[in-house]
């Protein structure tokens, strides 16, 4: 199976319209660096992985995860969340399973989706999980995620069940760990902060090359300037003009990253008006220029996914 990489494509809502795997075996992995982090977004499926090297930052919700080389991770089904390197100018390198709640729970009607599945994926408690390699259960899950990711990469006969059972496993471990809900069950006003969240996310993605007001941002979700402000920083931790800072230079450093325009045309592209502004802000957010960063990113090198790993 080929490893998938690049971008993450979203619809009006925010939701990814990747399509991961097939209908008949609904999985997908992923090999990532990170080089333009990933925008928030959301899906149908569960989301596991292991760091291999360097460090993620990942923001569930509001909530932020640092996880390190060697650690891991699983997300819930429906939950908005970003990704980006801890450090742009350090080498990442994230191995990740995309993978639909029914590859495990079988259809709707079956035990295991009405006694596992859908309880886990409505646990108010169950955002994001940090997987902790000193942990011995959490150890295990770590181990069960680096397995079904070499068996769907190598695809060896009968992989299809061996990975079911790998991430059936990596299921129980989550339904057995993670708290019952607790009195934490989401109000309305932040269910309908979410609502609005996605369509202003929505709204700045598809018209971040241009001039954006905040006006213009609250309009989107059709509430005011004030009411836009308290929700971007109570869901995403900052302010609408700074995510959209934020989200043009990661699509710049995309396009450093992958194709040979000049600086100057990739700065216009991403919606900064000034080159010298451009270069500031890639600084400030990056830690490095937009030249370093370029000739970093020429240098970095995948590595060889050429060894299978044995099974834990």
């Amino acid at each position: 199976m080929s490893i998938a990489g690049g971008k993450t494509v979203v619809d009006k809502d925010r939701r990814e319209i990747k399509e991961h795997g097939t209908y008949a075996f609904p999985a997908a992995i992923y090999l990532d660096d990170l080089r333009g982090g990933v925008p928030w977004h959301w899906h149908e499926e569960f989301e596991v992985g292991v760091i291999v090297r360097g460090e993620i930052l990942f923001t569930a919700g509001s909530e932020e995860y640092r996880v390190r080389a060697g650690e891991g991770f699983c997300l819930n089904s429906g939950v908005l969340h970003t990704a980006r390197n801890s450090a742009p100018q350090q080498t990442c390198e994230l191995h990740s399973i995309v993978f639909h709640p029914e590859l495990v729970g079988g259809n709707a009607g079956s035990i295991f989706w009405s006694r596992y599945l859908k309880p886990l994926m409505t646990r108010s408690t169950f955002g994001f999980c940090h997987l902790h390699p000193h942990i011995e259960g959490e150890k295990r899950g770590i181990q069960r995620i680096a397995h079904a990711w070499q068996l769907i990469a190598w695809e060896p006969r009968g992989y299809e069940f061996r990975v079911r059972q790998d991430l059936s496993e990596l299921i129980l471990f989550l339904c057995e760990n993670i708290p019952e809900q607790t009195g934490e069950i989401r109000t309305a006003a932040e269910q309908r902060d979410e609502i609005r969240i996605k369509e202003m996310l929505s709204y700045i993605h598809k018209n971040y090359p241009i001039i954006l007001s905040v006006r213009e941002i609250a309009e989107s979700a059709s509430i005011s300037e004030s009411e836009a402000l308290r929700c971007f920083r109570r869901m995403i931790g900052m302010s609408p003009i700074r995510y959209v800072r934020q989200y043009r230079v990661e699509r710049a450093m995309e396009m450093l990253s992958d194709t040979e325009e000049k600086i100057g045309t990739i700065s216009a592209a991403c919606g900064f008006q000034d080159t010298s502004y451009f270069g500031k802000t890639f600084r400030e957010v990056s830690g490095m220029t937009p030249s370093e960063y370029r000739r970093k990113a020429e240098s970095r090198q995948l590595p060889d996914q050429s060894k299978k790993e044995d099974e834990p």
